[in-house]
């Protein structure tokens, strides 16, 4: 846990801007081991190891990628700090530095900046929570009780609805991952930690801490550690304007998705030797957004394929790392949209799976009225081991509202299956992977 010391100290901290908006903490010590190892014998050595009052301990420094020209331009931000300190009275981090008048950033109309001005970085995309430290004049105080570990800072984005598996494990803890390898970290020496948003009440803190803890071990396995003095944020990976975010990370997604199922006893690179169709059942969901006749569809599909066993899960009511295995096993899995998310990456390598669209009712996420939208394919679109195949819905005979008062299809309407359509997908899947 932080020590008690009302200040402390950070060797550096990185905040992630980009896919990925999180707090990492790079000690010096772990800097200077590595510019020691590279340097020649008449290099200078930039960082003192064996001293820890040296001059590049005892004032603040911070380096940018992305815009250093704009004042607005804190989503295509990403900075590393170094030794920041926090104050955890008044809940302040303090840049120190010998002179005031030094520059921040290089602003386009308002010329040198040379005070970290509000919205500086931004902190939480969805909600839109910007962060700054305050320019102080000076060293860091003797006193600051110091933190040399490499940690990452995170808070789940609250939701309305409760616990998203699929925001938070793609989005939160995803966001951990792939920014420490963003700046060329590697993932296990990292301190894991979560930040708990304080408007929460206990019950879902401690809910959400525990769902971190069970799943921090694809990332590191030192002991997660538990925040409640300041907030982190994400960032979205799964709407259409979000898709430039995950442009890149491919290898990363697929290095995360490895290390949750390594790390929950199960083989990664498993690969399903038989046929299994596996059915997702949201007929419990709170939204609706399932498949309408499902025990029609079922019974169709166990009828037109007898030798391949045919499962109907409902996901929710499986320990994680059964929902794990399931996905695993799958080769076809048939879903609506919507609240599985999660599950889906964890598809074994070959396989396929079948994804209801929504009909688009309302101009929103990318889409134009008319279309048939597939809701999460910003993310899809770049795992890509497993095979997306969409089933489409481009009419009102193709769905129907859960309530009678709704006019948004996208959040309230279910997905009524055309068998000969569903067949065709399911021959293609079939065909493909015997190929």
């Amino acid at each position: 846990m932080i020590p008690k010391w009302k200040l402390v100290m950070y060797g550096s901290v990185a905040f992630l801007l980009i896919a990925f908006i999180q707090f990492v903490y790079l000690s010096n010590r772990h800097m200077s081991s590595h510019i020691r190892k590279t340097q020649k014998r008449d290099d200078l050595r930039i960082i003192d190891q064996t001293n820890q009052n040296s001059t590049s301990d005892r004032y603040s420094k911070f380096r940018c990628v992305g815009d250093d020209n704009d004042e607005g331009g804190a989503l295509s931000r990403i900075c590393l700090f170094f030794n920041i300190c926090y104050n955890k009275l008044d809940k302040q981090w303090t840049f120190y530095q010998k002179t005031l008048e030094r520059p921040v950033l290089y602003e386009k109309s308002k010329g040198i900046l040379t005070q970290f001005e509000p919205g500086f970085v931004s902190l939480t995309y969805m909600d839109k929570h910007y962060w700054h430290p305050k320019v102080k004049i000076g060293p860091v105080p003797v006193e600051a009780s110091r933190l040399t570990n490499l940690h990452s800072l995170f808070r789940h984005w609250p939701s309305q609805y409760g616990l998203n598996m699929g925001h938070f494990v793609w989005e939160d803890l995803g966001g951990v991952y792939n920014g420490m390898r963003a700046i060329g970290i590697e993932p296990e020496e990292m301190r894991a930690s979560t930040i708990m948003d304080l408007e929460y009440d206990q019950n879902k803190n401690d809910k959400i801490f525990q769902k971190f803890h069970q799943l921090s071990c694809a990332i590191t396995d030192i002991a997660l550690q538990s925040f409640h003095d300041y907030v982190g944020g994400n960032f979205g990976i799964f709407q259409r304007a979000n898709e430039i975010n995950n442009a890149g990370k491919e290898v990363s997604f697929k290095e995360f998705r490895d290390g949750i199922v390594k790390c929950q006893g199960l083989d990664p690179g498993f690969i399903p030797k038989k046929h299994l169709i596996v059915i997702t059942n949201k007929k419990r969901s709170n939204f609706g957004r399932s498949i309408k006749n499902l025990d029609e569809m079922t019974q169709y599909i166990k009828n037109t394929y007898p030798l391949i066993p045919v499962e109907v899960v409902e996901w929710d009511l499986l320990p994680f790392r059964e929902q794990i295995l399931k996905a695993q096993q799958a080769t076809v899995l048939i879903t609506p949209a919507g609240g599985v998310s999660m599950i889906l990456p964890f598809m074994s390598e070959g396989t396929h799976a079948i994804i209801m669209d929504f009909h688009v009712t309302q101009q929103q996420f990318g889409f134009n009225v008319g279309d048939s939208g597939s809701m999460e394919s910003a993310f899809w679109g770049h795992l890509g081991w497993f095979k997306k195949n969409y089933y489409q819905v481009k009419s009102k005979e193709d769905y129907v509202f859960d309530t009678q008062d709704a006019t948004d299809a996208r959040w309230f309407a279910s997905v009524v299956v055309k068998m000969d359509r569903i067949k065709s997908l399911i021959d293609f899947a079939l065909e493909d992977m015997s190929a």
